[in-house]
Order: structure tokens, then C-alpha cells, then sequence
């Protein structure tokens, strides 16, 4: 026999309950059941939520545009603040239309932008 079709008989109600259902009395006397303990039944093990995988964990977010209004100027390197979007934001000290939020500013952006051709000697 196995804990799956093992049945004891609880201490408290008299019926026959798998095993697994099984709990220790207060008293110590004997098992009973879950129901007569005040516990749940045990049903199957909850489902595990899949977890993301690191790729996801650590991607950008897909919404460019959204920021928290702070702005900085690729041209003349002014930092500003706006409510508006980031494609509709042009810098108020030179009028350049190449903004970049504190997010883009990252050293992976950094890193990219140093390699163009713009910086080749």
C-alpha cells in the first residue's frame, strides 16, 4: 500500500480519509481530518506560474514614447522638461528635433552612438 490508497479513520467525524488528508489532533490523541482540524482539503499542488525568462526580465520597455517629461538636446546638450510626447518635442534653446530621454542616455546607447560613423577620425 501507498500514501495514495492508504485510509485511516479520523478521530473526530469516524469516516475513512486517504493519508494524505490526514492531520495530528490537538490533543495528541489521534489523526483526523482536515475538515475537522479547520484546514482546507488538500487539493492538487497549486499550478507554478511560468516564470519570464531573462531576456524578458531585463528587455526595455516596448513604449518608447512614454517618459517622465525629462528631455535632453543631442545638439547642444540642453536638459529640459516638457509633457509632451517624445515625437512631438523639439528643444527650446536651438530648435533641434533630436531629443533623447535619460533611458536612451544608457551606456548601451552610448556605446552604439560612439560607434557611427558621425565619430569615426
Amino acid at each position: 500500500m501507498d500514501q495514495k490508497t492508504m485510509t485511516l479513520k479520523c478521530f473526530r467525524c469516524g469516516k475513512q480519509h486517504p493519508l494524505l488528508e490526514m492531520v495530528m489532533d490537538i490533543s495528541g490523541k489521534g489523526m483526523v481530518c482536515r475538515q475537522c482540524a479547520g484546514l482546507k482539503p488538500k487539493d492538487t499542488p497549486p499550478q507554478a506560474t511560468p516564470k519570464p525568462s531573462i531576456r524578458e526580465q531585463f528587455a526595455r520597455p516596448k513604449t518608447p514614447h512614454k517618459s517622465d517629461g525629462k528631455y535632453a538636446c543631442n545638439n547642444c546638450k540642453f536638459r529640459f522638461s516638457s509633457n509632451k510626447p517624445l515625437d512631438q518635442v523639439s528643444c527650446p534653446y536651438c530648435g533641434s528635433r533630436r531629443i533623447s530621454t535619460p533611458a536612451e542616455n544608457s551606456a548601451d546607447a552610448l556605446l552604439r552612438a560612439a560607434g557611427s560613423r558621425e565619430f569615426d577620425f
